[in-house]
């Protein structure tokens, strides 16, 4: 057989008397055999490439006579074929990133001669590896379980050599130590939450962290741009509430969430809020407590306000009040002619603020009016050439004007500079005269709200 040493011993009897000495010589034979001079013994270890097959040698056998005298001897022999295991040159340890594609040859070899087909097989292999049977070509997507952590995988090369006269097929195992690492992927946010609202309404969502890794790592999570207003946690949790010019529009948030893997990573996203516009019902700023002379204009601004941007105009209505008064529509402006029979008595009145905003909102307000004493110049006193004080009925509280007349052929009441704060129901004071004035006339008017 091949590989096996081998020893093939040649022989020859010379028929002289005395017989003559024999010495033997291999005059043709494979490579590596030699042969004994002496005694014919020839040594030859077949190598691979001899087998299967046959192997021809020739031996010489001289005498030492006189003359000499020498024979040939060729013989035949039939070499078997050894079938050997296949060689697996794999290294021992291997490390492979996961979620990523691995593949590896298995590196294996059969040193017959010729070489043998060769089947590739693992075994103990975890979920997912494969391996071509006929290339050893193995292959692998560790997932996010399988790593970090070991694997030991056997490999199984199997040769087939039906010329064999021993086993036609053998087995070579290894253990391969494959080693999945830890690969950090990037976290994401996902935002659950209505992204249109209203304006002036809070608005509340959650931007919740989306990580594969497995343990799943921790998270910051951090506001890159909003609207004003708009609240980011720790946690994730976003609260706004649009005010009136943030609305309508549209309002673009950017968040970004970092892990603390290795390395650490992170990611960015964005998302649009639109807000609506709501239309908020108009207010009156206007004092609910007034009081009038009677038989004196009462004249009222009422002041209503509309919040939305853009304000909404407004419509101004008198619900109820007295008879002969009442409002300007669009100013507000509200007069009544207090007759001078209404001394010591009161009156309610009521007003509509309308918007035309959509849906149209209204609100309703109510003054009370005080009506007291008419407002009366009591005494008139000249205290010096250019100066008189007046002294007239009033309402503690109360503001009033000082105006005069030069002549009353259709000159304007002119008002003197200065206001008078009433704080009792006799109010005085000093009023210079006009210069170069032959004559003046003189009265005194409630200053209203709205002045």
């Amino acid at each position: 057989p091949e590989s096996q040493p081998a020893e093939l011993l040649f022989t020859a009897v010379d028929a002289d008397l005395p017989a003559q000495s024999i010495t033997f010589s291999l005059e043709s034979g494979p490579e590596g055999a030699v042969i004994d001079a002496t005694t014919g013994n020839v040594r030859w270890t077949p190598d691979e490439q001899s087998g299967p097959g046959s192997v021809e040698f020739i031996v010489k056998a001289t005498d030492n006579g006189q003359p000499s005298l020498a024979r040939t001897l060729t013989a035949t022999i039939p070499i078997d074929e050894i079938n050997s295991p296949p060689a697996i040159n794999s290294p021992s340890d291997i490390a492979v990133n996961e979620l990523e594609t691995w593949q590896f040859q298995i590196p294996a070899s059969d040193v017959d001669v010729p070489a043998n087909v060769l089947q590739y097989a693992i075994d103990n292999a975890p979920d997912g590896m494969t391996v071509d049977a006929a290339s050893g070509v193995m292959r692998w997507i560790p997932s996010e379980l399988q790593g970090p952590g070991p694997f030991s995988v056997t490999l199984i090369v199997t040769d087939s050599n039906p010329s064999a006269v021993n086993e036609k097929s053998l087995s070579t195992r290894k253990v391969l130590n494959v080693l999945v690492n830890e690969v950090n992927s990037a976290p994401q946010l996902s935002l659950t939450g209505e992204t249109m609202l209203d304006e002036l309404t809070q608005w509340s969502a959650l931007a919740s962290p989306q990580d594969s890794d497995i343990p799943q790592n921790s998270f910051v999570i951090e506001l890159i741009s909003g609207p004003t207003g708009l609240t980011l946690d720790n946690n994730g949790n976003i609260q706004w509430t649009p005010t009136e010019d943030q609305a309508p529009g549209e309002h673009v948030v950017s968040l970004r969430i970092t892990d603390n893997g290795v390395p650490p990573l992170s990611s960015e996203s964005s998302f649009t809020l639109s807000t609506r516009e709501i239309n908020s019902a108009p207010r009156v700023d206007s004092p609910t407590n007034h009081f009038a002379h009677a038989g004196h204009p009462f004249i009222l601004r009422v002041n209503g306000v509309d919040s939305d941007i853009p304000s909404n105009p407004l419509q101004y209505t008198l619900v109820s009040g007295p008879e002969g008064s009442q409002i300007n529509g669009e100013s507000g402006q509200f007069v009544w002619n207090v007759p001078t029979d209404r001394v010591n008595s009161s009156e309610a009145v009521r007003f509509l603020v309308s918007d035309n905003g959509s849906p149209e909102l209204n609100v309703e307000h109510t003054i009370n009016i005080d009506i007291q004493h008419p407002l009366l110049i009591t005494s008139m006193t000249l205290m010096q050439p250019d100066q008189i004080s007046l002294e007239w009925q009033s309402i503690p509280s109360l503001t009033y004007l000082v105006e005069y007349l030069l002549n009353v052929q259709g000159s304007p009441w002119l008002s003197i500079p200065g206001a008078i704060q009433s704080d009792s129901n006799i109010t005085s004071q000093i009023i210079s005269l006009p210069q170069n004035a032959d004559q003046s006339f003189f009265r005194i008017r409630q200053q209203q709200v709205s002045e």
